[in-house]
């Protein structure tokens, strides 16, 4: 059977289902596990509610949702499926320690980029001093 695209093709389970996994990790807790009979049962499940995020952000109908969906991924562990904050995925804990960052680094305001200029950004600096002189 194929995965609905529509907002209106998922039951309200899984609204609550976010609903629950949101205020979970927001009150502190670093997962919401959801215990189901079997892995393959998690692992279709996990499936369905990434679906259900997709037709979120489709939608228009439940802004308020879309945005709490934004920033939660998934994961099975065995028979349980792991609701837990997109920022502590492995990928983005190891890019972060090989950059030497701290978590929440991206939440104080910065000047954008942090890199070292290009020697077109030199060059530049020079011919606009040069242009001043004449």
């Amino acid at each position: 059977m194929p995965l609905p695209t529509t907002l209106k093709g998922f039951g309200s389970e899984y609204e609550q289902c976010l609903l629950r996994a949101h205020a979970t990790l927001s009150e502190g807790s670093e997962e919401y596990v959801i215990q189901f009979a079997s892995p393959n049962i998690a692992t279709s499940m996990r499936g369905r509610v990434y679906a259900y995020f997709k037709a979120l952000r489709n939608s228009t109908e439940r802004p308020d949702l879309t945005a709490l969906c934004t920033d939660v991924s998934l994961r099975c562990a065995g028979s349980a499926l792991v609701f837990f904050r997109s920022e502590d995925a492995l990928d983005r804990v190891r890019m972060r320690e090989a950059l030497g960052l701290q978590p929440g680094f991206d939440a104080v305001e910065t000047r954008g980029v942090i890199a070292p200029d290009s020697s077109l950004t030199t060059n530049m600096e020079k011919l606009a001093a040069i242009r001043k002189r004449k």
